[in-house]
């Protein structure tokens, strides 16, 4: 049984699925696949991560902090 769903599987639901509420759902997953995945592998108290851009010739590109609230 396969577990996970491909970029190339999601996109087709956007364009082809008739359902509306299965569109917003796979939009949603494609979306939250793109995002960079700062909280794996960070300890589970951690409140902030930094991530930093650069090109591959060392040049810098960009910074952003995300923040997180424990439950």
């Amino acid at each position: 049984m396969k577990e996970e769903l491909t970029r190339e599987e999601l996109k087709r639901f956007i364009l082809f699925a008739k359902d509306k509420d299965t569109r917003k759902l796979a939009t949603a997953l494609l979306e939250e696949m793109d995002k960079p995945k700062v909280w794996d592998g960070a300890p589970e108290d951690a409140l902030q991560a930094q991530i930093t851009w650069f090109t591959k010739n060392g040049g810098y590109i960009g910074m952003k902090t995300y923040t997180r609230e424990l439950p």
